[in-house]
């Protein structure tokens, strides 16, 4: 996507001015957790503070903040920690078979 006019309180919350506002507003929100938010033009909202603390909001479906429980994040961070160990596990074993391999050209 080309480098727009992102509006930032619509990209992390809530503007005021809506539909009549002078910068671009994306309603599509980034799902990739590892992003770099300066170069990402998706939304990226904050959480809602209402629904952190009493588990519900009275704007429900219409509400711009996000309504993700911190025990869904921990799960999901949970989650790309056991894939990440997987994957250092294979290249650990990658490595071991060229450190012998090394081993054995220069025996």
């Amino acid at each position: 996507m080309a480098a727009q006019n992102v509006c930032q309180f619509h990209k992390f919350g809530h503007c005021k001015f809506e539909k009549k506002c002078r910068t671009h507003h994306i309603d599509e929100v980034c799902e990739n957790s590892a992003c770099d938010i300066k170069v990402c033009n998706l939304r990226h909202p904050k959480s809602c503070k209402y629904y952190m603390e009493y588990s519900r909001c009275k704007y429900s479906d219409f509400c711009s903040y996000s309504h993700k429980r911190k025990d869904s994040l921990l799960e999901t961070l949970k989650n790309g920690n056991e894939e990440l160990k997987k994957r250092v596990s294979s290249l650990e074993t990658i490595t071991e078979d060229i450190i012998t391999k090394l081993v054995d050209q220069i025996v």
